[in-house]
């Protein structure tokens, strides 16, 4: 009886992660947007690697994701959309910079936000 119960879970547990169920990343809601910016790229990657000491800029990436990758939350939201706003020079408003999923979402919303500016 217990063999079955281990049998049936690990045969839940499996097609489960086959299936991409109960994963760690979120469904994808479309392609990512790309900074083709490299300058305002590796200056937003700078501003977050700030934020989380296990990802100097060196292990910086444009494809880590904001809250599952470097565990930036609200508060801390709050003092990147500030270091945006005063190290390029532009408005951002808080529900603007919580769309941005990864880093490289992030950095192509600010260099859309410079090149209207």
């Amino acid at each position: 009886m217990r063999a079955n119960y281990i049998l049936a879970s690990l045969a839940i547990g499996l097609s489960l992660l086959l299936s991409g169920c109960g994963g760690s990343k979120p469904a994808a809601r479309g392609p990512i947007k790309e900074c083709t910016d490299d300058r305002i790229l590796k200056d937003v990657m700078g501003i977050m690697s700030h934020f989380n000491a296990n990802y100097p800029i060196e292990n910086m990436t444009p494809d880590l994701r904001m809250k599952e990758d470097l565990g930036i939350d609200g508060p801390a939201r709050s003092l990147i959309r500030a270091d945006l706003q005063n190290a390029f020079g532009i408005k951002i408003y808080p529900e603007e910079i919580e769309k941005a999923r990864t880093v490289s979402e992030l950095a192509y919303f600010v260099e859309q936000k410079v090149a209207k500016k």
